[in-house]
Formats: structure tokens, C-alpha cells, sequence
């Protein structure tokens, strides 16, 4: 896997999900170096069944840092951040066929097998 050429520090997403825990929709945009990324705690219907979710809502990387790694850095940190909180991980309105496939090679579902909305829920939040 390539590292990113420079370290991020993601924790303040981490924080957001603990600080808005108890439930409701909460939304913030993080600045973490070239990343500007969208979030949204929420409750969703996700496949049959409700789950508590951290929405990856809108992702932009400055272009002079695509290609280096840091989207797949950040999914894999949040995807333990989520799990650690009872979250399932949802990415919103993916419309780029290249960043679908690298999320179902993650294991992230998607309804109806088209371009649109995708999920990842953590074998530990499965009853």
C-alpha cells in the first residue's frame, strides 16, 4: 500500500463522532492539510436494517496530492474510527466508476449494482 508522502492527522473526525454519540444528525467540514472532506453522523437504512452512520458526505484532495494515497490513509483510518463507534461507514453519490470499484474491493455494498451511494457495516455491529 502507498503511504502518503506527507503525515495527516485525522483525529478531529474521530472526535466529532465521539462528541455527537448520543444520536441526531450532525454535519461539520474538516480541513486536514489538502483534504477538505464533508461528514455527517446519521441513522440510515442500510440494506434491511437501521445503523447509526458516518456519512463521507463531499471529499475534494488538493490536485497536486491525488494519486499519493491520502483517500485511501483517510477511509482506512475512518473505517476503524467508525467501527470503534458503532458507526457504519456511507459514501455519498459516488459518480466516479474508479473510486466504486476501490470501495467494493473494501467491501462496501451498493444498491442495485450502480453508480450512486455505497456502505461498509463493521462484522462488529452486525447482531
Amino acid at each position: 500500500m502507498l503511504a502518503p508522502a506527507i503525515e495527516l492527522d485525522f483525529s478531529p473526525l474521530n472526535d466529532f463522532m465521539v462528541e455527537n454519540s448520543r444520536g441526531g444528525i450532525a454535519r461539520k467540514r474538516f480541513f486536514i492539510g489538502p483534504i477538505d472532506v464533508y461528514v455527517r453522523v446519521n441513522t440510515r437504512l442500510l440494506g434491511h436494517s437501521s445503523h447509526r452512520t458516518l456519512d463521507l458526505v463531499d471529499i475534494t484532495i488538493a490536485e497536486d496530492q491525488q494519486g499519493k494515497g491520502i483517500f485511501r490513509s483517510l477511509l482506512a483510518y475512518l473505517e476503524v474510527a467508525a467501527a470503534q463507534n458503532g458507526r457504519a461507514i456511507f459514501v455519498e453519490n459516488i459518480v466516479n466508476p474508479i473510486l466504486r470499484s476501490a470501495l467494493a474491493r473494501r467491501g462496501y455494498s451498493f444498491r442495485d449494482g450502480e453508480l450512486g451511494s455505497g456502505w461498509k457495516i463493521f462484522a462488529s455491529l452486525v447482531a
